[in-house]
């Protein structure tokens, strides 16, 4: 459906997705410029989400690009997260089933005091991992206790 875009210019694509309803998201197309993500897939709806060729090493803001997002599953294991300043609500009341991420927060603006920065009014099981002086450094996920 996206195939034919060419996108190796665009830097901004905030609110790409938001809203949309498309059963399967199979996005294969070139993000290497791109430092805006910010609401890109809000209150979106899909049944399957491909991100996994994205490029996001130049991405500064991811700023509620999952919030209200509903898919079954989430595997964002292949984004580069180094340079992102703002995560601010990223996965607000996100309800989405399995999420994997290992999100690289070192270059954010404000040291994330608590995990309500970004995950608030959502389900999503993760973990810290701290430096030496007790600041936030990556926050990954994690599997869900067994019932």
């Amino acid at each position: 459906m996206f195939s034919n875009l060419n996108t190796s210019k665009v830097t901004n694509m905030s609110w790409m997705f938001s809203e949309c309803r498309i059963p399967y998201l199979n996005l294969d197309f070139d993000t290497s410029n791109v430092e805006d993500m910010s609401h890109m897939f809000e209150c979106c709806k899909a049944k399957y989400m491909n991100l996994s060729k994205f490029n996001t090493t130049k991405v500064e803001t991811m700023e509620a690009m999952f919030r209200k997002c509903i898919t079954p599953s989430l595997n964002l294991m292949s984004f580069n997260t180094r340079n992102v300043r703002y995560f601010i609500s990223m996965f607000e009341e996100c309800e989405s089933k399995d999420v994997k991420f290992d999100l690289d927060v070192r270059g954010t603006v404000k040291a994330l005091v608590a995990e309500d920065k970004i995950f608030r009014k959502s389900y999503i099981p993760f973990e810290f991992e701290l430096s030496s002086n007790n600041r936030i450094i990556r926050i990954k996920s994690r599997r869900k206790a067994q019932t």
